[in-house]
């Protein structure tokens, strides 16, 4: 796993380009890689947030995107406009409180190009400056739709004290990437995306505070922190608390 996590950050940061603030400024994920990806749809092909696999037939995403109207989630490939293989979704459930939501599907899936997602089974705590990867299908500019190819860029982690100044109230589960000057980062079609660590998934898009032309910061619900709720719903098939 850590070499899969050096080879993945090794290509991304192989000729990045620096304009934009969306995922799309990145690099096309090889079909080798991140195959934990899904997106996550409406009943007309419309692509409405990220996600990624936890299981054969469980997926995380964020809690916002229940606000949207998904219905079928997207599996087993990059492009969007193959849509070889999907999934009805069964049950929903969501954090009381924070931004995460596993969502259950009707079935397992399977395939070559088809893995999960690892996760962390403790509290993590990221390094400021780290550089992870974030990856989905959101465009450079965040006004227009969804681009064809999944795409994935790197990110820096940085201070959540100094975070906090500019995006108060939030709890302490939350990771930030982004300031004054960096413009790499996500939209709002790339939110339920995975920040992808040390070859783990460690937490999920959840939206972007722009302060200014020059100042964005990009704010991830931190996964490790409900490793205990998260697993005691996959180990749990019946789902009773949630709908």
């Amino acid at each position: 796993m850590q070499g899969l996590h050096k080879l993945l950050l090794l290509y991304v940061l192989t000729g990045l380009g620096q304009n934009g603030h969306g995922i799309s400024g990145g690099k096309t994920v090889p079909k080798s890689m991140m195959q934990y990806m899904v997106s996550l749809q409406d009943g007309h092909g419309k692509h409405l947030c990220g996600g990624f696999l936890v299981s054969e037939n469980v997926l995380i995403t964020s809690a916002s995107c229940d606000k949207r109207d998904l219905k079928v989630v997207y599996y087993g490939c990059h492009n969007l406009e193959e849509k070889i293989k999907y999934v009805n979704i069964e049950k929903k459930c969501k954090s009381s409180d924070s931004d995460i939501m596993l969502l259950k599907l009707r079935r397992n899936v399977k395939g070559d190009n088809v893995k999960s997602a690892e996760i962390p089974n403790s509290e993590i705590h990221l390094k400021v400056n780290q550089q992870c990867v974030v990856a989905g299908w959101g465009p450079e500019d965040c006004e227009k739709g969804p681009v064809k190819e999944l795409r994935m860029r790197t990110v820096s982690v940085i201070n959540p004290l100094v975070c906090k100044k500019y995006v108060p109230g939030l709890s302490a589960s939350v990771i930030f990437t982004g300031g004054y000057g960096y413009l790499k980062g996500f939209c709002e079609l790339d939110t339920g995306g995975p920040l992808v660590c040390d070859g783990k998934a460690v937490a999920v898009m959840s939206f972007i505070k722009k302060h200014n032309d020059a100042t964005y910061h990009y704010v991830y619900t931190d996964i490790s922190s409900k490793h205990k709720w998260i697993g005691n719903k996959l180990n749990n098939p019946s789902w009773k608390d949630c709908w």
